[in-house]
């Protein structure tokens, strides 16, 4: 086998594991709006509701 060979399967293999086009779509983080801290400071919420509450609207936010 010639040098050139050899750097061409060194290449082809290295490809292999390369595919920079092939990318996940990744959503863009939704965070709360003025509305929704509104809503949550006057809701009045225990600590622990307070905290399922953010969690909750985040989920729907981000998730559907």
């Amino acid at each position: 086998m010639r040098d050139t060979d050899v750097q061409r399967e060194i290449d082809r293999m290295s490809r292999r594991y390369d595919d920079d086009d092939i990318q996940d779509y990744v959503r863009p983080w939704r965070g709360l709006t003025k509305e929704d801290l509104q809503e949550f400071a006057e809701a009045q919420h225990g600590w622990e509701d307070l905290c399922r509450a953010v969690e909750a609207k985040l989920k729907e936010r981000n998730y559907g």
